[in-house]
C-alpha cells in the first residue's frame, strides 16, 4: 500500500471481504464510464470478467480514500497467457481505468497506471494491451501498433456463397450449457498465435463485449466457430480443416450481411480464402500495446513471422531503452531461422527509445525503418495480434 495525499494506492487483491470489494468495483467502474445513465452495464458488457464467481478486484489496482475506504479510481491488469506452439508469453490485458467524475483532472487515473505497469513488471509480463486512446496512454508506454487486416465481404458476394451446397453444415449459436462444444473450442484451436482460454470460460469470453459465437457443425460435429460483433464485424473465424473456412463464412453471410472480418497477418489460409473475395480490404495497427520484455516477444514474434513467410538472413543489433529495462539484443536470421540473444559489444548497436522501439518493430512505415539494411527493414513490422475476444 502506498500512501498519497488523503488516497491510497492498493491492489485490489488485499482487500479482504472479497464480494464487497467486487461490488465497489462494479459500482465504480459503471459510474464513471456513465453506464448507469446509459442502462450499460459491465456485469453485461463483460461477462468473462464481471461475470459469477469472478473476482476481477484481486486484478486491479485502486486509488482508495484514505479516510474512509471508498474506492475512488482503478487500473485493471487483467492476466492473459498466450501460446505460439507450446510456448507461453506472460501478458495482462489492461482495461476499466478510470476516476470518479468528481474527481478527474487530479492526477489519480496517472497513479493507479503508474503502480499497474509496475506490478506487471514485477510479475514478469512480456507486454500488455488496451483498447484506449493512442494519445492518452502513451504517456505509460503503450503505442498503437500490432499488424489486423480487415476484409469487406458484400451481400452480393455473400449471397453467392451461399448458394453453394452446404447440406453437410449447420451453424448454430453457441450457447453456455453446450459442454461439447465449449470443449471442442477449447481443445481445437489450432492458431499458431493464441490466448489460453479454458472450456469452463470459454462461453463468457467469446460473448463478451456483446458479441454473438457461434458454431459450425460438418456432419453432425463440431469444425469451427466465429465470433460477430455489432451484427457483422466478425472478429475470429477459425476451423480446424481449412475447407471448411469458405462454408463457415457462407452460414454466416445469411445471418449477417454485409461482413467484414478481421484476421491477423500470419493467419495466411484465412487471408488467402478472404482476399479473392472481398470487396476491399485495409491493413492497420492492431491494438495498443507496451512491451517490458523485448527479448521474448521478439523471440516470438520473430518465430511467428517465420512461420508465415521467408525471412532474409541478416543482422541487427540494437539497445532499447524500456520501460522495464534498457535490453542489448543482437536479432539475426541465419538461413531463414531468426533467433534473439544478448548483446555484449554495443559500440555499433542502434540505440531506440521505448516508442521508436515499438514503432519499429510492430509498426509500419517509421522513417527510421529506411534507414536499415535492406534485410532487417524487411522482418517489420512483427504480427503481433490480440483476437477481440480476449481484449479486456
Amino acid at each position: 500500500m502506498a500512501e498519497m495525499n488523503g488516497f491510497s494506492i492498493v491492489d485490489g487483491s488485499e482487500f479482504g471481504d472479497r464480494q464487497a470489494a467486487n461490488r465497489a468495483y462494479l459500482e465504480l467502474i459503471n459510474e464513471a464510464f456513465g453506464f448507469d445513465e446509459a442502462g450499460e452495464d459491465f456485469a453485461r458488457l463483460l461477462p468473462k470478467l464481471f461475470g459469477p464467481s469472478r473476482d476481477p478486484a484481486s486484478c486491479t489496482t485502486f486509488a482508495v480514500d484514505s479516510s474512509d475506504g471508498r474506492l475512488l479510481a482503478c487500473a485493471g491488469r487483467f492476466p492473459v497467457t498466450f501460446y505460439l506452439g507450446n510456448k507461453p508469453v506472460k501478458a495482462f490485458g489492461i482495461g476499466n481505468v478510470c476516476a470518479r467524475k468528481e474527481l478527474r483532472n487530479m492526477g489519480l487515473m496517472s497513479q493507479v497506471m503508474k503502480a499497474a505497469v509496475e506490478r506487471m513488471i514485477e510479475d514478469g509480463a512480456v507486454f500488455s494491451f488496451l483498447g484506449g486512446s493512442r494519445h492518452r496512454y502513451s504517456h505509460f508506454g503503450f503505442e498503437r501498433t500490432g499488424v489486423a487486416y480487415e476484409f469487406d465481404l458484400s451481400e452480393k458476394t455473400l449471397k453467392k456463397l451461399a448458394a453453394e451446397d452446404l447440406s453437410a453444415y449447420v451453424l448454430k449459436p453457441l450457447a453456455a450449457e453446450d459442454g461439447a462444444a465449449l470443449r471442442f473450442i477449447a481443445g481445437c484451436d489450432c492458431r499458431q498465435w493464441r490466448a489460453n482460454r479454458g472450456a469452463a470460460d470459454m462461453f463468457d469470453t467469446l460473448s463478451s463485449w456483446h458479441a454473438a459465437p457461434y458454431v459450425l457443425y460438418k456432419n453432425g460435429r463440431p469444425c469451427g466457430w466465429a465470433v460477430i460483433q455489432d451484427g457483422r464485424k466478425v472478429t475470429e473465424a477459425v476451423t480446424v480443416d481449412s475447407t471448411d473456412i469458405l462454408p463457415l463464412l457462407s452460414l454466416l453471410g445469411r445471418l449477417h450481411s454485409p461482413l467484414t472480418v478481421r484476421i491477423p497477418e500470419y493467419d495466411i489460409g484465412l487471408f488467402d480464402a478472404l482476399l479473392p473475395l472481398a470487396e476491399s480490404w485495409r491493413t492497420g495497427a492492431d491494438n495498443c500495446f507496451n512491451v517490458l520484455d523485448y527479448k521474448a516477444l521478439l523471440s516470438v514474434m520473430m518465430e511467428l513471422k517465420a512461420g508465415c513467410s521467408k525471412l532474409a538472413d541478416g543482422c541487427l543489433d540494437v539497445v532499447v531503452n524500456g520501460i522495464a529495462r534498457t535490453e542489448s539484443l543482437r536479432i539475426e536470421v541465419k538461413n531463414g531461422k531468426p533467433s534473439v540473444s544478448a548483446l555484449s559489444d554495443t559500440a555499433n548497436a542502434l540505440k531506440l527509445s521505448h516508442k521508436d522501439a515499438m514503432c519499429l518493430f510492430f509498426n509500419r512505415g517509421l522513417p527510421l525503418s529506411r534507414s536499415l539494411d535492406p534485410a532487417p527493414a524487411s522482418w517489420f513490422p512483427l504480427p503481433l495480434y490480440v483476437s477481440s475476444p480476449d481484449d479486456v
